[in-house]
């Protein structure tokens, strides 16, 4: 290869690695900071993570994390003390299927504790864009498969005699009254198809343990024109909002709260421990064996407010006594695929895939260059080939010379001529004789020896040629 040619293969190889390692060390800083996780996951390193909060609890000796990327019912075998659901979507609380609320139930009638944290709601946001993306998501998730292979389940679902109960708590009266609702407008519609099953009602989780939520009217703000970017001088000025402390405890007196839900319609066994603008922003319940801490803001636990306003003791409610901490993300749309990546880590292929890649580069290795070294042009003209002065009649000798011993040279010669002896040549039958008697006469390596046999033999087949003319020069 020229000098050329080698260099910018050279070049190419270099800039072809490099390029690779930018690549790869870009994407590890963008999966260190976060930013490609949804809000509030513990993933996310930036101010709108809580990781910080999850990798302080980690720290803690006394502490077990765990982050949860399966379902919710492998997620309780792993029997948390402390299940999170930061960040939750108020519409995702009401997509929890029938058997998920029951296990959910379940698992804090035993002892368990579950802490909810809903996402802030822009007090900008108006309440019928509430509403639309409360009602996209649950379309979007009665035409999902269910995980476990069953077809599509309606939202909500559940047996008939739930529609005929009465309502256990006034936020299960309004579920009702809205899914009735629903239903009268969905049979005025002419576009309805005949055979759409009926839907069934089940109580969600809202509704079993008795607390909604609703929006602040005084926070929402008329809709500017398309064309206008400008920001009022009345929402630049706004006052930040605090929650005010209304338990008698070690919390702290005030927090910043950046969302405009609050709740409503909850049970008098829920405990207010915060209000916003005198309405109750944070709860606690205790439901059989366990508790139940509900929020309408999840800024208090983000990365942003532990560095700026960060409540000690409210944490320290939020976290609980010591045992294991369980932090779901799938509701925020991180979940572990079951692919063949993951089947290879769980049942330890790894040194498999390993040998089947060392395998492969060494059979692409094969193919492009020979493992033999290529022969020089010396060792060629020696090992065989054409040479310069010498004919066909010299490289047969030689051919006989190598192959035949000297002893043997006249026997296999008279084998060779006794195969052009046919029946219709029976003359020759009486040479044939006389040959054989000389050659068994003739052991011997000696040339003059085996020469004088072989003029013997010409003799015999041919009398009457001269010795002149053979050709017995060696």
């Amino acid at each position: 290869m020229p000098r050329r040619n080698f260099i910018l293969a050279v070049v190419a190889l270099v800039g072809l690695i490099l390029f690779f390692c930018f690549l790869v060390r870009l994407l590890l800083l963008r999966y260190e900071r976060g930013d490609i996780y949804p809000p509030y996951s513990t993933l996310r390193a930036d101010p709108l993570g809580t990781r910080a909060y999850y990798e302080a609890l980690g720290s803690i000796n006394f502490y077990t994390i765990t982050r949860g990327f399966n379902s919710l019912h492998r997620e309780l075998e792993e029997k948390p003390d402390t299940l999170f659901y930061l960040g939750l979507d108020t519409s995702d609380l009401m997509s929890f299927t029938r058997e998920e609320t029951a296990q959910l139930d379940t698992y804090v009638k035993n002892g368990g504790r579950i802490i909810i944290t809903f996402k802030p709601e822009d007090p900008r946001a108006s309440n019928s864009d509430a509403q639309k993306k409360s009602a996209d998501k649950k379309a979007k998730a009665a035409k999902q498969p269910r995980k476990d292979g069953a077809p599509p389940e309606q939202i909500p679902t559940a047996n008939s005699d739930q529609n005929t109960s009465e309502p256990q708590t006034q936020q299960e009266k309004h579920e009702r009254e809205e899914f009735r609702k629903e239903e009268e407008a969905s049979k005025d519609d002419s576009n309805k198809q005949k055979d759409t099953p009926e839907r069934k009602y089940h109580p969600s989780l809202a509704a079993l343990w008795g607390f909604g939520w609703k929006q602040h009217s005084e926070d929402k703000v008329k809709k500017q024109d398309d064309a206008s970017d400008s920001v009022s001088d009345q929402e630049t000025e706004k006052s930040e909002v605090l929650a005010i402390c209304m338990v008698d405890t070690n919390l702290e007196l005030n927090v910043p709260w950046k969302s405009a839900l609050y709740f409503v319609r909850i049970e008098p066994e829920w405990e207010k421990l915060y209000d916003a603008k005198a309405e109750p922003v944070l709860i606690r319940r205790t439901w059989g064996k366990g508790e139940i801490i509900a929020a309408t803001d999840s800024y208090l636990i983000s990365n942003e407010a532990l560095r700026n306003n960060r409540r000690p003791a409210l944490l320290a409610l939020l976290t609980g006594p010591p045992g294991r901490l369980f932090f779901d993300e799938t509701h925020l749309g991180t979940q572990e695929q079951e692919g063949v990546m993951f089947l290879a880590e769980k049942f330890r292929l790894e040194g498999y895939l390993y040998g089947m890649l060392g395998v492969t580069l060494l059979f692409l290795w094969r193919n492009s260059t020979p493992l033999v070294p290529p022969r020089t042009s010396i060792g060629h003209a020696l090992l065989g080939g054409t040479v310069s002065g010498k004919d066909s009649r010299s490289g047969f000798v030689n051919l006989l010379r190598r192959n035949i011993a000297p002893r043997n040279i006249l026997k296999t010669s008279l084998a060779e001529w006794k195969r052009n002896v046919t029946p219709a040549r029976r003359h020759l039958h009486g040479k044939m004789s006389a040959m054989e008697s000389i050659l068994s006469a003739t052991e011997t390596n000696r040339a003059d020896t085996i020469l004088q046999s072989y003029h013997q033999l010409r003799e015999i087949n041919t009398p009457s040629r001269s010795k002149g003319n053979y050709a017995t020069k060696s």
